[in-house]
């Protein structure tokens, strides 16, 4: 079964994300958020089978970096700046291609610390066409010297998690205008 690892050498089982070929997908990821949104570096990267990292989308001094981005997500990323006083770093991937399975890191450097969060997205031959977008669970680590995020949270059946160093929860994100 695969993992993911977390701050302090925590690992936590990594459930897959299941998209069908076409959709639009947001992999969720958050951090605990600072004053300074200029010093905040956002980093999403796509591992390949053959362990070397594509990529995918960053954001640094204030704006998206998109000179070094591979190609084969170029116009279809997005992050969404208005949610990161709140510690989002979501990232939606439009019209998901086959090719786009794999394990995603989402990488958050703030002032105080980085973040680091994997997830495993598998893609499927799609059927039909289909509407809206689908979203990744949502996955929040904790913070520098192993402090609890905010608020509690809620596992995907929506039972009550425990908090403390090391704290991980899985929620499933609304999107972009879902608050947790």
């Amino acid at each position: 079964m695969p993992f993911k690892r977390l701050l302090g050498g925590k690992q936590q089982r990594e459930s897959p994300i299941v998209v069908q070929e076409g959709e639009d997908i947001t992999l969720s990821c958050s951090f605990e958020p600072e004053r300074n949104l200029q010093l905040l570096n956002i980093t999403w990267k796509k591992e390949t089978a053959e362990g070397r990292d594509l990529l995918v989308h960053t954001y640094y001094n204030g704006r998206d970096q998109m000179l070094r981005q591979n190609k084969a997500y170029l116009g279809r990323t997005q992050l969404y700046p208005e949610r990161f006083h709140e510690g989002i770093a979501s990232l939606r991937l439009k019209n998901v291609q086959l090719a786009d399975d794999g394990v995603y890191t989402c990488h958050v450097k703030p002032q105080l610390g980085t973040f680091s969060m994997r997830m495993r997205v598998t893609v499927e031959k799609g059927r039909a066409p289909l509407t809206g977008h689908r979203t990744s669970p949502r996955v929040r680590a904790a913070g520098p010297l192993g402090t609890a995020p905010r608020g509690g949270g809620f596992s995907h059946h929506r039972n009550p998690l425990g908090s403390g160093a090391g704290w991980l929860s899985e929620m499933v994100d609304g999107g972009p205008g879902d608050r947790w």
